[in-house]
């Protein structure tokens, strides 16, 4: 067969900002003042012609006995109002107020405004007079305060049913398209809080602390139905989400000689995540897995959305969770005798599990390298297909390395004036990788890590190893 496909997309955005910056309190407060309103207007039209059934060699479309045309049209608008309001009363304390509003066609009422407030405020304690000339271990705190609520609207197509274009005996006509259009659907609604702190102890150590805690209401989930229905799935709001999690950053400067620097930060973070309400009964996240019996995500009331689920005597039962209990990074960075610079960087992920669906395939060929040990006759033996291929998925990897070596001011001078600086340098990502995880790789996923698929594997590329020479010359 052959195809040729036509896509135009038109984008308008239109936005007018008013600002105002004002003082008060004698100009201890300075104030910034926004409103504003914005228009976005995107058009999509996408045409595809296919022909099949083409005499041998020939590439024209009307060479073919069995011609197609696709086409696809689809207008989306979204308007919305905002006013802000920030304020810095002498660097000590740091405050926002806002609020907008929005309506989108792709909600079920195209006319219905949308509120989402925000406000944050930080306080320097290091600024006001009680701190004193900062003579202590502690140089600088800073507290910090945020709450915000965004919206995301469903996917063009999901507030209404369409029509799909069919011809029979030659006569046009029309059928309703699979994915059943819901017209109460809303935006699903996220509202975080995050608390922290800021912090410099004695010159060399910059820490960054902060916990958040943000519930999804009315989340936007796509399921699939009973085929009596006359559907395929529907997309619509069916639950609320909780995510919390602690983020703690350190940066610390070891070493600060003349002829050695050397600096380190060290990043650890986690999430939790919990279904708090579901107004339908548990079912697999459709596209997300390949059902019960091998493993999938299984969205339930109560259990993390990133659980695996897989038929355990007939019952969907949770035997593995993508979230991983923490992950860290270590970046450092030196600089020798003011001629070589070296930095490497380490991430650490422990726990989380995969569906390891490669072994799977490997099994099925009978190629898996442990199929004739007692691991693969155990795993092989298991009568529930999903507990064989969930397996933990941690790993050590070091992520970036890097050495340069700047020329010396006595070799550039073999150059007169014409080079100022020559700097070489050798780097690498994804250098090397230790892990547990019997597949290719630990990161990778079927669907490239977005939404409900990281996790979820079936003979992916893995990570490439990258490996750069450079070379920098200043004139």
């Amino acid at each position: 067969f052959i195809g040729v496909g036509k896509n135009n997309f038109t984008n308008f955005n239109y936005q007018g900002i008013a600002v105002w910056n004002h003082n008060a309190m004698d100009g201890d407060l300075a104030l910034t003042s926004q409103a504003g309103v914005s228009y976005l207007e995107q058009q999509a039209d996408l045409i595809f012609n296919q022909s099949t059934q083409l005499i041998p060699d020939q590439t024209n479309l009307t060479q073919g006995s069995a011609q197609s045309i696709t086409q696809n049209t689809s207008t989306v608008k979204e308007f919305g109002y905002f006013a802000q309001v920030e304020g810095n009363y002498m660097d000590r304390l740091i405050g926002t107020v806002g609020y907008r509003f929005d309506k989108s066609t792709l909600n079920g009422d195209p006319n219905k405004y949308y509120g989402f407030p925000k406000a944050s405020l930080a306080a320097n304690l290091h600024n006001f007079e009680f701190w004193g000339d900062g003579d202590g271990f502690l140089k600088r705190l800073k507290l910090r305060a945020a709450y915000g609520e965004t919206g995301s609207s469903g996917a063009f197509g999901s507030a209404f049913t369409g029509l799909n274009q069919v011809s029979v005996g030659g006569i046009g006509g029309s059928s309703i398209n699979a994915l059943k259009g819901d017209p109460n659907i809303e935006p699903e609604t996220s509202s975080e809080f995050e608390v922290g702190f800021d912090a410099g102890l004695f010159n060399k150590v910059n820490l960054e602390v902060s916990y958040y805690n943000r519930n999804v209401k009315d989340l936007l989930l796509n399921r699939a139905l009973p085929t009596s229905s006359g559907f395929g799935s529907e997309t619509t709001n069916l639950a609320d989400l909780k995510n919390y999690g602690l983020e703690v950053g350190v940066t610390v400067n070891p070493v600060q000689d003349e002829n050695f620097i050397w600096s380190s930060n060290v990043n650890f973070w986690f999430n939790r995540s919990e279904v708090t309400r579901l107004d339908v009964p548990a079912f697999p996240q459709p596209g997300a897995g390949f059902g019960l019996g091998l493993g999938t995500f299984y969205i339930e009331q109560g259990q993390p959305v990133t659980q695996l689920a897989g038929n355990v005597d007939g019952v969907p039962t949770q035997l593995g969770n993508v979230e991983p209990d923490f992950q860290m990074g270590f970046n450092n960075n030196f600089t020798i005798a003011k001629q070589f610079d070296v930095s490497f960087l380490l991430q650490w992920k422990k726990g989380g599990e995969n569906l390891n669906l490669s072994r799977l395939l490997t099994d099925l060929g009978g190629t898996s390298p442990d199929l004739d040990t007692p691991e693969g006759i155990e795993r092989n033996g298991q009568p529930i297909a999903a507990v064989r291929f969930i397996e933990p998925a941690g790993y050590l990897r070091l992520r970036e390395a890097a050495v340069y070596y700047r020329l010396p001011a006595t070799a550039l001078e073999f150059f007169g004036d014409a080079v100022t600086g020559v700097k070489l340098g050798l780097s690498g990502r994804n250098i090397f990788t230790i892990t547990d995880y019997s597949s290719y790789d630990p990161e990778t996923s079927t669907n490239g890590g977005a939404g409900l698929s990281s996790g979820i594997e079936v003979t992916p590329f893995p990570s490439t190893k990258q490996f750069y020479f450079h070379l920098n010359v200043n004139f």
